[in-house]
């Protein structure tokens, strides 16, 4: 039989694990209702998911060969407006990717392009008819009504130019493209170099659960995250990584050519997620990267979103050098959105209007490939340029 000590010992244990789950059931709610009053009622259920249907588009595991991941067939996502925080249902088609059901056999006549890139080509925030993709099969055929035209949007979230490499041989090429657009670079900037996609671990299944399901968690976690990045820190952050991103698309461009299929790379618009999206508007995204490198030498340090878009401006510098030297297309996507800068709801994730500006910018660049003599899209009065500042 257990001593007396033995069961106050158990006693005080048991009351103590009773406390601390008080504790922390107390400080969970006064996270969601500090929030809440902040943010909006929705946060207090943050984390309360009754139904697979609920879950996000940042979630797609299904592993192809351990080289990059992608979505399950016909897998229930959803997404929701930045704008007016409706959520709405994300189409997967049975390939695992965005948008309606295509064959993999090219239909006779049909110039077929193949959107290559990570969220920004996906759609964050986007319903299915607003993303960039979509606009751009749009575009073409109302410029050039003569010729049937079938745009696939390939792009994943999170994918980097590695990954989207790896998904272009296995995905991309069967369906016998006639031109195929590149769309991506933050992924790059923000990352250590390619790691190879994996199934998660119980340990980091948990440890994500835990993060998806309580909000203390999830701030717990961003708050232990370095803020702040020095001059050395950036410079050992940004070196190697435009190496890496050119030699995954020189892959691309020199498979593309044995296959006679044109290669469109695109300038990605981006930002530090410092300033308001009104503040946004005007401010172009070479003032916002030199604004950056002021106060890096002036301050001695920079935050993680400066931090990823010094390394991108140099990602997209190297791409322009590399697509001239190669003779491969570039579309500047940075300066086609330049003036409207307050359509990235995120990071980079472009709403509607952003989507429509840079599907016209890609269609006006592949229209004399694909349709010699058409007219370019008629620019709408969204994509009227705000005035500089």
């Amino acid at each position: 039989m257990p001593t007396h000590r033995a069961v106050a010992l158990r006693t005080k244990l048991a009351f103590a694990l009773v406390v601390l789950l008080l504790v922390g059931v107390a400080l969970e709610l006064t996270v969601r209702i500090a929030f809440a009053a902040k943010i909006g009622p929705r946060v207090l259920l943050y984390g309360i998911v009754s139904d697979r249907d609920e879950q996000g588009v940042q979630s797609h595991e299904n592993v192809v060969a351990g080289r990059y991941s992608k979505y399950f067939p016909h897998q229930k996502r959803r997404d929701a407006d930045v704008d007016t925080g409706e959520s709405f249902e994300v189409t997967i088609n049975a390939h695992g990717f965005r948008g309606e059901d295509w064959s993999v056999a090219k239909p006779p006549g049909v110039v077929r392009v193949v959107t290559l890139g990570a969220s920004s080509t996906f759609g964050y925030h986007d319903r299915d008819d607003e993303t960039y993709p979509h606009y751009l099969e749009r575009d073409l055929a109302e410029a050039c009504p003569a010729r049937r035209f079938e745009v696939i949007n390939l792009g994943i979230p999170h994918l980097d130019a590695e990954q989207i490499l790896a998904l272009f041989v296995d995905e991309a090429l069967a369906l016998d493209p006639d031109v195929v657009t590149f769309y991506e670079g933050i992924n790059d900037a923000q990352g250590g170099g390619w790691r190879a996609p994996t199934a998660p671990s119980l340990a980091s299944r948990v440890r994500r659960a835990v993060r998806e399901h309580l909000l203390l968690a999830a701030l717990l976690a961003d708050l232990r995250a370095k803020k702040s990045f020095t001059a050395d820190e950036v410079a050992a952050h940004v070196g190697g990584k435009a190496e890496r991103f050119l030699a995954s698309l020189a892959q691309i461009r020199e498979q593309s050519r044995e296959r006679g299929i044109e290669l469109a790379v695109v300038t990605q618009q981006a930002q530090s997620g410092m300033k308001t999206r009104e503040e946004m508007r005007g401010l172009r995204y070479g003032e916002e990267v030199a604004r950056i490198r002021e106060r890096l030498a002036s301050q001695g340090e920079i935050a993680s979103g400066e931090l990823y878009l010094l390394a991108h401006d140099e990602l997209m510098r190297a791409l322009r050098g590399w697509s001239a030297a190669n003779g491969v297309t570039l579309v500047d996507g940075i300066a086609a959105l330049d003036a409207r800068r307050d359509t990235m709801v995120s990071w980079v994730h472009l709403n509607a209007e952003g989507n429509r500006i840079l599907s016209r910018a890609i269609a006006s660049a592949l229209l004399p490939r694909v349709c010699p003599g058409a007219p370019p899209p008629a620019a709408g009065v969204d994509s009227a340029a705000a005035p500089s500042r």
